[in-house]
């Protein structure tokens, strides 16, 4: 199984990072998605937390709830990507220093 997550990780990553260099403006799209994600995730963190705190519940059953969540997975599991493919089109472009998106 964990073979199987890296080779589909490695795929979409590649996948990703050739779309971003056929249509630049995808970069944009693929920014746009990380920001709503990272959003996303931060505020169930948060407003879970804070939760705790209010509630005075016990907190790692109730942080552990909210880190298994279909919506907290998703927008980490495609931050994780963004990182991936960000950092792959700094290396395809090494001599400019420049983004494809320039």
């Amino acid at each position: 199984m964990t073979a199987m997550i890296f080779m589909v990780s490695a795929f979409v990553s590649l996948l990703m990072i050739g779309c971003a260099i056929r249509f630049p403006y995808l970069v944009r799209v693929y920014s746009g998605l990380a920001f709503l994600s990272l959003l996303t995730a931060g505020s169930l963190l948060s407003v879970t937390i804070l939760n705790v705190m209010r509630e005075g519940e016990v907190f790692m059953t109730t942080v552990h709830r909210v880190l298994l969540s279909r919506l907290f997975l998703i927008g980490i599991g495609y931050s994780g990507l963004y990182a991936l493919v960000m950092t792959g089109l700094c290396f395809i472009h090494p001599r400019t220093g420049k983004h494809p998106i320039d």
